[in-house]
Formats: C-alpha cells, structure tokens, sequence
C-alpha cells in the first residue's frame, strides 16, 4: 500500500477460507507480519480448529489497524502455520483453501491522518 503520509494508520482485513485437520491437536494459526521482517509480526491468531479431531471448514476474519506502518509504502504479508504435536504426521492436508470454490481476500485501507 502507498500511503499519502506518514502519520497515517492502516486498517487491515483479512478473509480466508481453511479447513482445520480432522486429527486431533494439529491445529493452524495465522499471522501478518510487516515489511518481509517475519520477526515484526502486526498482529496474530493462534491454534485454531478443534483438540478433539473434528473437520472444521471455515472462514477466518482478521482486522487490525496498524498505526505504526513506518512509512509510505508497508507491505504486510499474511502467513499460516500448521502445528503438528511431536511424534505424529499431518495425513491429511489442512490449511488456507483456493481455487474457483473458494474467494479469498486482503484489504488495506489509509486512515488519513495529516
């Protein structure tokens, strides 16, 4: 995003369709992090889907204001992780879904602040 100043904020909203693993305690989390600097993360969602084992389909909503952007031009970048307890296998695959089934998206907004 190309920000008009430097005192402004950034509202961010993230959607993301993702299926959570049907095997008990592999969980997903979610996290945006500014600038290609995985160690300035913005804000984070973590361990979401069931302990228990159930297949959960959803959409994950994220908002945050940023109101540290750090210049004109941030970049944010989403990211997932999938936890798996030590000792057992992902057998079937979970995380962000795509394709024509499935819209995605992230919005960036300038709250302008002169």
């Amino acid at each position: 995003i190309t920000l008009i100043s430097t005192n402004s904020a950034v509202k961010m909203e993230f959607k993301v369709n993702f299926r959570a693993s049907p095997e008990a305690d592999q969980l997903i989390s979610f996290r945006v992090y500014k600038d290609n600097d995985d160690t300035d993360i913005v804000f984070q969602d973590c361990s979401l889907g069931s302990n228990r084992g159930v297949t959960l389909t959803n959409v994950y909503n994220g908002t945050f204001i940023d109101t540290t952007p750090g210049g004109t031009n941030p970049t944010y970048t989403l990211q997932y992780y999938l936890h798996c307890p030590a000792g057992d296998a992902i057998d079937t695959q979970f995380g962000i879904l795509g394709g024509s089934t499935n819209s995605n998206y992230i919005f960036l907004q300038e709250l302008y602040s002169p």
